[in-house]
């Protein structure tokens, strides 16, 4: 499945978790990328919160999170980041000891 496949049934309400893999590094990072893009979004519309609403919380334009969430263009470490808090959650990081690959988890802020 790709990226865009991923969007669409996210956006549909269709799928709730996915992996996608990865043949080199960079790849890897863009697939961390998408993926993170796409729990966020998600979660935006699980908790039923609108890009303006968002765009008004994190002070990113709405075109800005529209060509995020739809993966024309990356967002950077900040506007992840006030993303993130803006929903309520927290990104924790950490190596998987079993295949030695970076993973990352959501979680609310208590």
């Amino acid at each position: 499945m790709n990226s865009n496949e991923i969007i669409k049934r996210i956006k549909e309400g269709n799928l709730e978790h996915f992996e996608l893999t990865a043949d080199s590094y960079e790849e890897e990072i863009e697939n961390m990328i998408i993926e993170l893009i796409g729990e966020l979004s998600y979660i935006r519309m699980k908790q039923k919160i609108t890009i303006k609403d968002l765009a008004d919380r994190t002070n990113i334009s709405e075109r800005r999170l529209q060509n995020i969430e739809s993966c024309r263009s990356d967002p950077t470490l900040k506007e992840l980041m006030q993303i993130i808090k803006a929903l309520n959650m927290k990104l924790l990081v950490r190596e998987d000891d079993k295949d030695g690959k970076i993973r990352w988890y959501k979680n609310r802020i208590d």
